[in-house]
């Protein structure tokens, strides 16, 4: 029977093997969540999905921008301007949208924003990383 050790060394190998693929799978379940409550408010986010995707863009691009602007203007090294661009952009809009289905449960329009949100913050999020890890510096690797 093998030790501890053993299986610990298993498991992390297994981990190891799966690692690259977690970020796409926290991105497909998160659009999993944000679809189901899409599918609820869909009368919702066809009548004003346009001005509300507009208002979404333009407030986590402003955040994604920010985030690496004003770190690069602190002095702050590349990697960490990344990591602040992503963290300020990808803010928490799918607990926004749960919080507001709990809370307002009889008012979509209050949801729909927020869930449009997550959706778009976990997309371009996903996207820039992957963007900037594959024109990162092997030095820098995110």
């Amino acid at each position: 029977m093998p030790g501890p050790g053993c299986s610990m060394l298993r498991l992390l190998q297994a981990v190891q093997r799966v690692r690259i693929y977690t970020p796409f799978l926290a991105t497909v379940a998160v659009v999993l969540i944000v679809g189901s409550m899409i599918s609820t408010n869909v009368a919702v986010v066809s009548q004003s999905g346009f001005t509300i995707i507009t208002a979404v863009l333009c407030l986590h691009g402003c955040g994604f921008s920010l985030g690496y602007f004003i770190s690069k203007a602190l002095g702050l090294s590349d990697k960490v301007c990344r990591t602040n661009s992503i963290e300020v952009g990808m803010q928490s809009s799918a607990l926004a949208a749960v919080l507001a289905k709990i809370h307002f449960p009889h008012d979509p329009m209050i949801v729909a924003p927020c869930v449009l949100s997550a959706c778009t913050h976990a997309t371009v999020g996903s996207l820039l990383a992957g963007y900037w890890n594959l024109t990162a510096k092997d030095s820098e690797q995110l």
